[in-house]
């Protein structure tokens, strides 16, 4: 028996798919989306009144729960006040059937009108192109520098030498370890500004000021072998398998991501110049990908003999009423946990592989055959090349032809022999 405020688990699904739904169209991240996600599911999963079941007091004893682990310092209070959020806000969506964000954020410290000006002034400077994400953090690094400037007793600009900016440099990189190149990047643009404007004397060289790279983890790609295998587990003869078929091969042959994938629509396709259009969502930008003969052979199977009749302008779309646009991430993890982990058996080996980890392959692929780095960065889509470098790290049998002999180095231990 489910009481007034406790629902059965189907009736959690489907709020929690138009919580997803409404969050996307708020410009919430996929990653943001699939972490509330992964916080959502937990409640009920927990068997701590009803196991499959849904309710507020269910959710409450679980966030009270949390909260014990929180004193006892198993989670942060950060992580606590994260999936507090989480779940007030998905409770408010359920009983007001909309989406109320509110944002939960420290006053800001006011600045004197001299400082306040020029801020806002800096910020209007910026080039539009910037993504208001990049905005967003040249602002608070700004600021940042500012309020420094206020607690050392420095009200005017005339003030500033570069002893000052050492020191202030010095502070942010205690607090800003593993972003202190978006930090100095920040201070490029503000003392740019400042000294064209003729509000300072000095201009510093930040160029000397290159922070180390923050290390970041070489993650698993899937083999050629293991590409096959998953293709080999998808049944083409029924409609959802010719749709999961053409994703996949999609994604093998273009290295897309899988929420462009999801993005991509009928119109995107120039079936006579044999081409891809799709615009990143991740850069803003345009990409121009060959459409070879599996994707088009693959796609072409999908859209005549597997897609539902819709008025829908995207591809690949859901198949259960309503026949809308698939969700990204959601397909994605359905794809691998259904044909990776579930009917190849592989997740032992490394649960850590996702849809992601094919195009980390065709990167690893395209670095194997020594193609030149540029033009990896230009067939992924990358804006930088550094983002590419990580793909040389797959390539074991060329990287390990760096590696220096002992030629000339005299043993001076009998041991070594």
């Amino acid at each position: 028996m489910t009481t007034a405020n406790q629902q059965p688990i189907d009736f959690f699904k489907e709020k929690l798919e138009l919580y997803e739904q409404a969050l996307s169209q708020n410009s919430f991240r996929p990653n943001t989306i699939a972490l509330q996600r992964r916080i959502l599911k937990r409640i009920y999963k927990d068997e701590i009144i009803e196991k499959d079941t849904y309710s507020y007091e269910k959710a409450n004893i679980w966030l009270k729960k949390q909260y014990e682990r929180k004193e006892t310092g198993q989670i942060t209070n950060h992580t606590y006040i994260c999936i507090r959020a989480v779940k007030e806000q998905f409770e408010e969506f359920c009983r007001e059937s909309r989406l109320v964000i509110r944002f939960r954020r420290e006053p800001k410290q006011s600045l004197p009108d001299y400082f306040q000006n020029i801020h806002q002034n800096f910020i209007h400077s910026l080039p539009i192109t910037l993504c208001q994400s990049t905005i967003r953090l040249h602002d608070i690094s700004s600021r940042q520098f500012f309020e420094y400037l206020i607690g050392h007793s420095i009200l005017n600009l005339a003030q500033i030498n570069h002893k000052i900016i050492e020191e202030y440099i010095t502070n942010a990189g205690t607090r800003h370890k593993n972003s202190m190149e978006e930090v100095l990047q920040a201070l490029k643009l503000l003392f740019a500004y400042l000294y064209e404007e003729n509000l300072i004397e000095i201009k510093p060289d930040f160029g000397i000021l290159k922070p180390g790279y923050r290390r970041k983890a070489v993650l698993p790609h899937f083999t050629h072998d293991e590409v096959k295998l998953i293709l080999s587990r998808i049944n083409q003869s029924k409609a959802m398998g010719k749709r999961d078929y053409a994703i996949v091969i999609t994604a093998i042959f273009t290295g897309l991501r899988i929420g462009d994938i999801a993005d991509l629509k009928l119109t995107d396709i120039d079936w006579r110049k044999h081409e891809i259009t799709a615009i990143q969502k991740k850069t803003k930008s345009p990409i121009i990908l060959p459409l070879n003969a599996e994707i088009g052979n693959a796609l072409a199977d999908y859209i005549l003999n597997g897609r539902p009749s819709s008025s829908e302008d995207y591809i690949f779309l859901k198949h259960y009423a309503p026949c809308n646009k698939m969700t990204g991430n959601g397909i994605g993890d359905r794809i691998i946990k259904k044909y990776y982990r579930n009917r190849c058996g592989l997740e032992k080996n490394n649960p850590k592989k996702t849809f992601h980890s094919f195009r980390r392959s065709l990167g690893s692929w395209l670095s194997s055959i020594q193609t030149p780095l540029p033009l990896i960065s230009e067939i992924l889509g990358h804006t930088n090349l550094e983002a590419s470098k990580f793909y040389l790290s797959y390539d074991n049998s060329n990287m390990s032809m760096c590696c220096l002999g002992l030629d000339g180095i005299p043993v001076l231990k009998g041991e070594l022999l």
